[in-house]
């Protein structure tokens, strides 16, 4: 541990006209004035707690060790907090939770596969990972819509994430033009599965019925996942 009590930088006179050469000796003055300033701060918090211990009209200092080079230079500035790219972290969209009560009124026999598939599994087949889109419609889980698909337009999952929660009108106020009647999907219809492509329809009630057939590809991790293409995507 350095210590805050480093050796000072004397100022050197010249013989014979006495000028001196200040510059190492201004930089230890600037140090021991920003210790000065530490210990008045740190004893004014120190006297201004409440009875329980923590201050009423600040945060605790956090109690720091200067090193002699600081104290030379003059910058003793407290740390700052590392953060990705020094802003505030940006939260992290949570999941809602789907009961498999309501799997089961969707999918029924297949609930149990489609659950495996929403917490994490990998499909074991490209009607699974459709299923269990379309329930991550329904409960607005624009995670899981993100990285189960690809998008040459948006390769990073944050955008997609943003692009889905834009859909279901979780963020912003933008138009997502007819994409919106997603927001009120309540039923789910197999019409036909043919090796990679699935066919299917979701009813939206007032706003129509998506008539789709999606193309899916293998993926290592998913199983399957939404290749971006589709043979035909109509709403009726």
């Amino acid at each position: 541990m350095a210590s805050i009590f480093a050796s000072p930088r004397i100022a050197v006179i010249s013989a014979p006209t006495g000028e001196k050469h200040c510059r190492r000796g201004q930089s230890w003055r600037r140090g021991v004035h920003a210790l000065v300033a530490w210990s008045v701060g740190t004893w004014i918090c120190q006297h201004l707690r409440g009875p329980t211990g923590s201050s009423f009209v600040m945060a605790p200092f956090a109690s720091t060790v200067l090193s002699s080079s600081q104290l030379q230079s003059g910058t003793s500035r407290l740390p700052r907090q590392a953060t990705k790219g020094f802003g505030a972290a940006k939260p992290k969209r949570k999941r809602p939770a789907i009961s498999l009560e309501q799997l089961r009124t969707d999918h029924g026999e297949k609930a149990e596969a489609v659950q495996e598939v929403l917490t994490g599994k990998p499909a074991s087949c490209p009607e699974d990972m459709v299923r269990a889109r379309f329930s991550a419609v329904r409960a607005k889980d624009v995670v899981f819509m993100a990285r189960s698909e690809k998008d040459e337009g948006r390769p990073k999952v944050d955008d997609r994430e943003h692009g889905w929660a834009v859909v279901f009108g979780l963020e912003d106020d933008a138009d997502p033009g007819i994409s919106q009647a997603l927001r009120t999907c309540k039923g789910f219809e197999l019409v036909s599965v043919d090796g990679n492509e699935v066919e299917f329809k979701i009813d939206c009630g007032d706003n129509g019925v998506l008539h789709e057939r999606s193309v899916m590809v293998e993926h290592k991790k998913f199983g399957h996942i939404y290749s971006g293409d589709s043979i035909f995507s109509n709403w009726l």
